[in-house]
Protein backbone atom coordinates (compact mmCIF):
# COMPACT_ATOMS: atom_id res chain seq x y z
CA UNK A 1 0.00 0.00 0.00
CA UNK A 2 1.68 3.19 -0.96
CA UNK A 3 2.21 5.69 1.94
CA UNK A 4 0.30 8.77 2.90
CA UNK A 5 2.19 11.85 2.88
CA UNK A 6 1.36 14.59 5.08
CA UNK A 7 2.52 17.73 6.07
CA UNK A 8 2.24 18.83 9.61
CA UNK A 9 3.76 22.02 11.32
CA UNK A 10 5.29 25.21 10.35
CA UNK A 11 5.44 25.61 6.50
CA UNK A 12 7.61 28.28 5.80
CA UNK A 13 6.30 29.18 2.45
CA UNK A 14 3.00 29.75 3.95
CA UNK A 15 4.31 31.97 6.18
CA UNK A 16 3.23 35.50 5.95
CA UNK A 17 5.02 38.39 7.79
CA UNK A 18 3.29 41.84 7.28
CA UNK A 19 4.64 45.19 8.13
CA UNK A 20 3.53 48.35 7.69
CA UNK A 21 6.48 51.13 7.15
CA UNK A 22 5.90 54.13 9.40
CA UNK A 23 4.06 56.86 7.73
CA UNK A 24 6.16 59.77 6.53
CA UNK A 25 6.60 62.43 9.28
CA UNK A 26 4.30 60.84 11.51
CA UNK A 27 7.04 59.27 13.60
CA UNK A 28 4.48 56.37 13.83
CA UNK A 29 6.41 52.61 14.63
CA UNK A 30 6.33 50.09 12.15
CA UNK A 31 3.58 47.07 13.43
CA UNK A 32 4.33 43.84 13.02
CA UNK A 33 2.40 40.82 12.92
CA UNK A 34 2.96 37.29 13.46
CA UNK A 35 3.34 34.66 10.90
CA UNK A 36 0.25 32.31 9.52
CA UNK A 37 1.56 29.33 10.76
CA UNK A 38 -0.21 25.84 9.16
CA UNK A 39 -0.93 23.41 11.72
CA UNK A 40 -1.73 20.85 9.43
CA UNK A 41 -1.40 20.87 6.10
CA UNK A 42 -2.21 18.58 3.03
CA UNK A 43 -0.04 18.54 0.55
CA UNK A 44 -0.51 16.76 -3.05
CA UNK A 45 2.79 17.18 -4.24
CA UNK A 46 3.56 13.71 -4.21
CA UNK A 47 1.58 12.42 -7.53
CA UNK A 48 2.09 8.97 -5.35
CA UNK A 49 -0.15 9.70 -2.77
CA UNK A 50 -2.96 9.72 -3.88
CA UNK A 51 -6.46 11.71 -2.39
CA UNK A 52 -4.22 11.90 0.86
CA UNK A 53 -6.97 9.83 2.94
CA UNK A 54 -9.90 11.96 1.97
CA UNK A 55 -12.81 9.86 1.39
CA UNK A 56 -16.85 10.09 1.33
CA UNK A 57 -18.27 10.55 4.84
CA UNK A 58 -20.60 8.11 6.15
CA UNK A 59 -23.76 10.14 5.84
CA UNK A 60 -24.96 13.24 3.93
CA UNK A 61 -27.79 15.69 4.33
CA UNK A 62 -30.94 16.22 2.13
CA UNK A 63 -28.55 14.92 -0.69
CA UNK A 64 -29.00 11.80 -2.97
CA UNK A 65 -26.32 11.92 -5.73
CA UNK A 66 -23.16 9.90 -5.08
CA UNK A 67 -20.25 11.32 -3.88
CA UNK A 68 -16.39 10.15 -5.59
CA UNK A 69 -12.99 11.71 -4.56
CA UNK A 70 -10.17 11.21 -6.18
CA UNK A 71 -7.17 13.12 -7.16
CA UNK A 72 -6.97 15.68 -10.09
CA UNK A 73 -3.52 16.57 -11.71
CA UNK A 74 -4.89 17.79 -14.99
CA UNK A 75 -7.90 19.65 -14.94
CA UNK A 76 -6.30 23.00 -13.73
CA UNK A 77 -2.99 22.13 -14.20
CA UNK A 78 -1.81 21.37 -11.00
CA UNK A 79 -2.45 18.41 -8.67
CA UNK A 80 -5.86 18.76 -6.34
CA UNK A 81 -8.69 16.84 -4.76
CA UNK A 82 -11.51 16.14 -6.54
CA UNK A 83 -14.92 15.75 -5.63
CA UNK A 84 -17.59 14.37 -8.13
CA UNK A 85 -21.09 15.25 -6.70
CA UNK A 86 -24.76 15.11 -8.39
CA UNK A 87 -27.37 17.40 -6.61
CA UNK A 88 -29.91 17.31 -9.78
CA UNK A 89 -32.08 14.98 -7.42
CA UNK A 90 -32.17 18.03 -4.75
CA UNK A 91 -32.26 20.93 -6.95
CA UNK A 92 -34.73 22.32 -4.87
CA UNK A 93 -33.08 21.69 -1.42
CA UNK A 94 -31.93 24.82 -0.03
CA UNK A 95 -29.02 23.19 2.01
CA UNK A 96 -28.08 19.75 -0.09
CA UNK A 97 -25.05 18.85 2.06
CA UNK A 98 -22.73 16.22 0.63
CA UNK A 99 -19.62 15.45 2.77
CA UNK A 100 -15.98 14.33 2.63
CA UNK A 101 -13.88 13.67 5.91
CA UNK A 102 -10.19 12.58 6.40
CA UNK A 103 -9.03 11.31 9.61
CA UNK A 104 -5.34 12.73 10.93
CA UNK A 105 -2.12 10.30 11.76
CA UNK A 106 -2.44 11.55 15.46
CA UNK A 107 -5.39 13.80 17.15
CA UNK A 108 -4.74 17.47 17.09
CA UNK A 109 -5.72 19.71 19.88
CA UNK A 110 -8.77 22.19 18.90
CA UNK A 111 -7.56 24.47 21.02
CA UNK A 112 -4.47 24.54 18.75
CA UNK A 113 -6.41 25.67 15.86
CA UNK A 114 -8.84 28.47 14.63
CA UNK A 115 -9.41 28.92 10.98
CA UNK A 116 -9.94 25.82 8.45
CA UNK A 117 -8.94 26.99 4.83
CA UNK A 118 -9.40 25.89 1.74
CA UNK A 119 -9.79 26.92 -2.28
CA UNK A 120 -12.73 25.74 -3.76
CA UNK A 121 -13.34 25.57 -7.81
CA UNK A 122 -16.56 24.90 -9.92
CA UNK A 123 -17.42 25.04 -13.05
CA UNK A 124 -20.76 26.89 -13.97
CA UNK A 125 -21.31 24.90 -17.35
CA UNK A 126 -21.87 21.78 -15.42
CA UNK A 127 -25.26 23.59 -13.58
CA UNK A 128 -28.22 26.00 -14.77
CA UNK A 129 -28.97 27.26 -11.56
CA UNK A 130 -27.95 27.70 -7.74
CA UNK A 131 -25.01 28.17 -5.36
CA UNK A 132 -23.22 26.80 -3.33
CA UNK A 133 -22.21 27.44 0.47
CA UNK A 134 -19.81 25.74 3.09
CA UNK A 135 -19.08 23.98 6.23
CA UNK A 136 -16.34 22.39 8.22
CA UNK A 137 -16.30 19.84 11.38
CA UNK A 138 -13.93 18.87 13.76
CA UNK A 139 -14.70 15.88 14.50
CA UNK A 140 -13.66 13.49 17.63
CA UNK A 141 -15.31 9.91 16.45
CA UNK A 142 -18.53 10.37 15.13
CA UNK A 143 -18.52 13.50 17.53
CA UNK A 144 -18.79 16.63 16.18
CA UNK A 145 -16.83 19.19 18.53
CA UNK A 146 -16.56 22.38 16.80
CA UNK A 147 -18.29 23.11 13.40
CA UNK A 148 -18.84 26.63 11.08
CA UNK A 149 -20.41 26.99 7.88
CA UNK A 150 -20.26 30.34 5.50
CA UNK A 151 -21.30 31.27 2.00
CA UNK A 152 -18.46 31.58 -0.62
CA UNK A 153 -17.33 34.70 -2.16
CA UNK A 154 -16.45 33.43 -5.67
CA UNK A 155 -14.13 35.02 -8.43
CA UNK A 156 -13.35 33.86 -12.04
CA UNK A 157 -10.38 31.56 -12.22
CA UNK A 158 -10.42 31.36 -15.95
CA UNK A 159 -11.27 28.44 -18.37
CA UNK A 160 -14.76 28.69 -17.72
CA UNK A 161 -13.96 27.72 -13.80
CA UNK A 162 -14.66 29.95 -10.47
CA UNK A 163 -12.75 29.85 -7.47
CA UNK A 164 -13.62 30.86 -4.14
CA UNK A 165 -11.80 31.25 -1.20
CA UNK A 166 -12.65 29.88 1.70
CA UNK A 167 -11.90 30.31 5.48
CA UNK A 168 -13.76 28.79 8.23
CA UNK A 169 -13.30 30.17 11.87
CA UNK A 170 -14.17 27.57 14.34
CA UNK A 171 -14.58 27.97 17.91
CA UNK A 172 -12.45 26.64 20.79
CA UNK A 173 -13.34 23.66 22.10
CA UNK A 174 -11.95 21.07 24.92
CA UNK A 175 -10.35 17.81 23.63
CA UNK A 176 -8.89 16.61 20.64
CA UNK A 177 -10.13 16.03 16.94
CA UNK A 178 -9.07 13.26 15.19
CA UNK A 179 -10.21 13.53 11.41
CA UNK A 180 -11.98 17.10 9.74
CA UNK A 181 -15.11 16.87 7.74
CA UNK A 182 -16.25 19.21 5.28
CA UNK A 183 -19.61 19.71 3.71
CA UNK A 184 -19.83 21.24 0.22
CA UNK A 185 -23.77 22.52 0.24
CA UNK A 186 -25.92 22.93 -2.93
CA UNK A 187 -28.61 25.99 -2.33
CA UNK A 188 -31.80 25.06 -5.06
CA UNK A 189 -28.43 24.02 -7.21
CA UNK A 190 -28.95 21.16 -10.13
CA UNK A 191 -25.20 20.94 -10.38
CA UNK A 192 -23.44 17.35 -11.13
CA UNK A 193 -19.93 17.24 -12.20
CA UNK A 194 -16.85 17.98 -10.41
CA UNK A 195 -15.85 20.28 -7.48
CA UNK A 196 -11.79 20.91 -7.09
CA UNK A 197 -10.44 21.28 -3.70
CA UNK A 198 -6.66 23.09 -3.34
CA UNK A 199 -4.32 24.70 -0.29
CA UNK A 200 -6.14 23.10 2.28
CA UNK A 201 -5.08 23.05 5.72
CA UNK A 202 -5.75 23.71 9.21
CA UNK A 203 -3.69 27.01 11.06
Amino acid sequence: MKSVKYVVAIVAAMSVLALSCASSGGGGAAKEEGPVVPVFVWNFDDPDAGALGWVPADSHWDYKGDVTVSRDDTTLGKPMLRVDLDYSGNSSSEWSEAKIRCPFPEPIEIGTVSRFNCDLYYNPEYKSRGSFKGKVFAMEGTREKSTAEASLKEEDAGNGWMKAKVTFRVLKAPGNMDATQLGIVGYKTNYKGPILLDNIYWD
